[in-house]
């Protein structure tokens, strides 16, 4: 799974609206710094040549299309469909989809070489500003990771992403929670996330924050729920959790 998240731990003040790596051609100044000329099909967004021939365009169930890259994408797009976008879909609406520009790396070799993390997201600004995510998993069948960064990347879009960069993870573990089903809620490990700060025994903490956030919100309202959950993050027990010093950000 994801651990703590790369995104909160180390590198959000990196990664935070940084501008697409891409070949000098296709970069013009401005003055609010480099942008892009255009905004590709098939992006390059790690210096490769464009267009890379190891993107797929896959369909949300909104017809938007998304970008999954990797190495050896042939071998992996099947599993792709069938072990991550039923849950993109699943767990999210079709608005809150719309205008996504997104690039999954699947499976991503610095991830799985970093040992470390199953899942980072990052965000960009591109071409007169327009919002785009990269989100990279280490794991071929980890759907529950994918919609943990894939509410990253809806957040950004939105513009909700908050400035306590813990909060906003222990706030984006719980959502992540409460989108999948009680099925899948079951095969996330009890010290996933942020909840590896809570206190005491994490599974029994994880059974009453979902109890909590049914009580207090409609689990159908799914773009309300971010607000939903804000609103009561301080009833549950990931909302009361400390972070010990040496993974607090300076």
């Amino acid at each position: 799974m994801y651990d703590f998240g790369e995104r909160g731990i180390d590198d959000f003040g990196h990664t935070h609206k940084k501008i697409i790596p891409a070949s000098r051609k296709l970069i013009r100044k401005t003055k609010y710094g480099p942008r892009l000329k255009k905004l590709e099909r098939k992006l390059d967004v790690q210096g490769y040549d464009i267009p890379r021939q190891d993107i797929k365009c896959l369909k949300l169930k909104n017809e938007k299309i998304i970008r999954v890259g990797s190495d050896d994408v042939d071998a992996n797009i099947k599993e792709f469909r069938r072990s991550i976008l039923p849950y993109l879909n699943k767990a999210f609406t079709k608005e809150e989809l719309a205008g996504m520009e997104l690039y999954i790396e699947y499976p991503s070799k610095r991830l799985i070489a970093k040992k470390k993390f199953g899942g980072v997201s990052s965000e960009w600004l591109s071409d007169k500003k327009k919002k785009f995510s990269i989100i990279e998993l280490a794991h071929k069948k980890d759907g529950l990771t994918a919609v943990h960064e894939m509410l990253h990347a809806v957040k950004y879009k939105d513009g909700r992403v908050i400035k306590n960069v813990h909060l906003d993870e222990a706030e984006t573990d719980l959502e992540s929670m409460m989108r999948l089903s009680p099925k899948d809620v079951k095969k996330i490990d009890c010290d996933d996330g942020y909840y590896d700060f809570v206190k005491g025994n994490k599974c029994k903490a994880r059974r009453e924050d979902v109890e909590t956030i049914k009580k207090n919100c409609d689990l159908r309202d799914k773009e309300g729920l971010t607000s939903c959950i804000k609103k009561n993050i301080k009833k549950t027990h990931i909302g009361k959790i400390k972070i010990p010093r040496k993974y607090r950000m300076h």
